[in-house]
């Protein structure tokens, strides 16, 4: 099922507006590198778990729920519970 919703997330384009916006996840400071209308990828200076539910807050007011895909070196992957829109 992972496989599938990584697949899933990845077939939207990727938004570099925002690249280096600071966001919050989970109310912790991170920063954004790029997002989609179903995923983000954010750096990150701490762990969480792959399947972890977060709310990613972002720079323009929106809270968008979704979980946790991947981490890495200071970085998370996330998938949006729900599409959003592209912000102006």
């Amino acid at each position: 099922m992972g496989i599938f919703q990584q697949s899933e997330r990845r077939q939207y384009d990727r938004w570099l507006d925002h690249s280096g916006c600071v966001v919050a996840v989970n109310g912790r400071i991170a920063r954004l590198k790029d997002f989609s209308a179903r995923g983000a990828k954010v750096e990150y200076a701490s762990t969480i778990a792959p399947g972890t539910a977060v709310v990613l807050d972002l720079p323009w007011g929106k809270k968008v729920r979704g979980s946790v895909v991947a981490n890495g070196l200071d970085e998370l992957r996330l998938k949006f519970d729900y599409e959003i829109e592209r912000p102006i």
